[in-house]
């Protein structure tokens, strides 16, 4: 049994320029980092909080904590190939100002068990459909936070998730936030700018074939550190 992986968190101010926070992660055709829809990600690049001496003070030195534990953990064949999470901010090239960039699932993989209810329930959506459940909540076109109504722009985004209704096979998971909104359109319009506490985990993954080294930090929860109305 593999140990649990370490949970993490940081404060950040959300750079929205840097993030990419459209709900369909800007997918329009398959590539070899995302072949499918359901290999999309969101993207939510972190900065050094603009005020708050304390904040500013904590993540500078977390950012300077993880790269050294990147440092340590990077396979020395590779040598200094790697694709990291930290970066330097566009034309900063001292390094003296630092970001991060945090990865989010937009699909997650479906239990045998949750496919066959899906199916079960597909066959007989009439019966149910005064009935809350979260396999209703799956087929519901109208529902933004289901999958069926999951929004995505591009004509092939729209085919490939009827496909991956029409099969049960991935369900849409929401960004991990604590704070309700409208939809996920209004990721981007909503989080740019706003002090976040995050909440993350991070994975180390070698690829053999390119000879690199890939890190990446999965989001657990997004908390706001000033009231919701309120912006740094």
């Amino acid at each position: 049994m593999s140990p649990e992986p370490v949970v993490l968190m940081l404060v950040v101010q959300i750079a929205g320029g840097d993030s990419e926070l459209r709900p369909d992660a800007g997918y329009r055709c398959p590539t070899r980092s995302v072949p499918t829809l359901s290999a999309a990600k969101l993207r939510v690049v972190g900065r050094r909080p603009s005020s708050s001496t304390h904040f500013q003070e904590d993540y500078t030195e977390g950012v300077r904590t993880l790269d050294a534990l990147l440092d340590k953990q990077r396979v020395p064949y590779i040598g200094w190939k790697g694709q990291g999470f930290t970066f330097n901010e566009y034309g900063n090239s001292s390094g003296t100002v630092r970001k991060i960039s945090f990865e989010h699932n937009l699909f997650k993989s479906c239990s045998d068990t949750f496919q066959r209810r899906c199916r079960e329930f597909s066959s007989c959506q009439k019966e149910y459909s005064s009935i809350f459940l979260p396999e209703a909540q799956y087929f519901d076109r109208d529902d933004c936070w289901g999958t069926l109504g999951w929004p995505v722009r591009s004509a092939r985004a729209k085919e490939e998730l009827q496909q991956i209704v029409h099969s049960c096979s991935h369900r849409a998971t929401p960004l991990p936030l604590d704070v309700e909104l409208s939809s996920a359109d209004a990721y981007k319009s909503q989080l740019a700018g706003r002090l976040m506490l995050v909440r993350f985990t991070v994975s180390h993954i070698v690829d053999d074939t390119d000879c690199i080294d890939y890190f990446m930090g999965k989001i657990i929860s997004l908390e706001p550190i000033l009231p919701w109305d309120e912006r740094d």
